[in-house]
């Protein structure tokens, strides 16, 4: 923002919208509040092919069932230039998978007593084929203190 960027941000909460449109009019003060959307992800009002680089950081856990999953995933896509580059944090079951319980539609109670929707290797190699992407890097995953793991996703748009 600071560096002339446009940014856009989306998120189903108000509050964090709010949050968001009072940190960019500190950092980027002709930065236009309507860059931020109160919006589901699977659904957002962006034109087709809008945008070079997406970073969806903890949001795609969030999903209630495969299903959903996918749709969000794939509006992350619809939305991404060609040659663009999607970046992703994300829940996953991966090192952690004799420590959470299965509650079914691919949501799991984790150790730190949430529920997250959790994604496995299989799954994001598996969705970056059927979408046609790249891996820039290989899947990388974190554990955090066994309570939970985090992997990161960065494929990159063909075109």
């Amino acid at each position: 923002m600071r560096n002339g960027y446009p940014v856009y941000a989306v998120d189903q909460s108000v509050k964090a919208i709010e949050a968001v449109q009072r940190l960019a009019s500190q950092l980027a003060p002709s930065w236009s509040a309507e860059h931020a959307r109160v919006e589901p992800i699977e659904s957002m009002s962006f034109e087709k092919e809008s945008f070079d680089f997406i970073i969806s950081n903890a949001v795609l856990h969030f999903a209630e069932n495969e299903e959903h999953f996918r749709q969000m995933l794939e509006e992350l896509w619809r939305v991404l230039k060609p040659g663009g580059i999607q970046f992703m944090r994300l829940a996953s079951s991966i090192g952690i998978e004799d420590a959470v319980q299965p509650l079914g539609n691919e949501r799991y109670l984790l150790p730190d007593g949430s529920t997250r929707f959790l994604v496995n290797e299989r799954t994001m190699v598996g969705m970056t084929e059927k979408l046609q992407g790249v891996f820039l890097e290989p899947i990388k995953t974190v554990n955090v203190a066994g309570q939970r793991c985090m992997s990161t996703w960065v494929i990159k748009k063909n075109g």
